[in-house]
């Protein structure tokens, strides 16, 4: 899954957005994830997204949850994988 992950964060291109510095620390989040081998690595857009806004939040970037949706192609219900 971790092809499908880097794909899929490939193509949310966050370089065009507000998140641009963010890939690295959502792919960093990604591989923790996958190292432990749990369900989560078998939704990687949901996933990703929840470490979207993690990232923002810990940055101190604003979130967009709307953005959020949109670059990962995922609803609202991605929140559901936030701690």
């Amino acid at each position: 899954m971790d092809k499908e992950a880097r794909a899929i964060l490939s193509r949310a291109n966050l370089g065009e957005t507000i998140y641009s510095s963010l890939s690295e620390i959502i792919w960093n989040g990604w591989l923790e994830i996958s190292a432990r081998g749990d369900n989560a690595t078998n939704h990687p857009r949901p996933v990703l997204a929840a470490l979207c806004e993690m990232a923002a939040e810990s940055e101190g970037i604003r979130v967009e949850t709307h953005l959020i949706e949109k670059r990962f192609n995922v609803s609202r219900s991605y929140k559901s994988w936030l701690p």
